[in-house]
């Protein structure tokens, strides 16, 4: 999953990013706290896709991981 979203085109297989995004959305309590500012970053540059679903996801995730709880 972490090579496809660190691709530097972003715009290259748009279902299979938004994918991986939505898989970082649903397990995003299980990843540890000191990968969360790597991953909002990684997430961010998504904001710019083309693709108004990896916009979306990318958003969604990069709120939710900003307010989970930490461990």
């Amino acid at each position: 999953m972490l090579p496809e979203l660190q691709e530097d085109d972003i715009d290259k297989l748009p279902l299979m990013k938004a994918t991986c995004i939505k898989f970082l959305y649903m397990f995003r309590n299980q990843t540890p706290d000191e990968h969360t500012p790597n991953m909002v970053q990684l997430l961010n540059n998504f904001l710019k896709s083309m693709y108004i679903v990896n916009q979306s996801y990318a958003a969604a995730t990069i709120e939710k991981m900003l307010v989970k709880k930490s461990k």
